[in-house]
């Protein structure tokens, strides 16, 4: 937190505690994550936004494809013994 930040949550009347960022941020999941890249591409699309050029919606796609593969990655086949425990 910034001291900015500290400073605004000692004043404040809310005395809720902060959320962690950290543990929310690994609660995504990847159906989420695509989901999310593929509504920033359609809004660009949608939008004819004159700043993003045709490197960047290359880029945008290169991470989807990139977060696809590390899923795929990530995933293994339990075996018949840890399905029964």
């Amino acid at each position: 937190m910034t001291d900015e930040e500290i400073v605004k949550f000692v004043n404040s009347e809310d005395t809720q505690e902060p959320e962690n960022n950290e543990e929310s941020e690994s609660l995504i999941k990847v159906k989420d994550a695509l989901e999310g890249l593929a509504n920033v591409v359609k809004y660009v699309q949608h939008n004819n936004l004159g700043g993003v050029d045709f490197v960047t919606m290359k880029t945008l796609n290169s991470l989807k494809h990139q977060i696809l593969r590390n899923d795929i990655e990530n995933k293994h086949q339990s075996s018949i013994i840890q399905y029964f425990q």
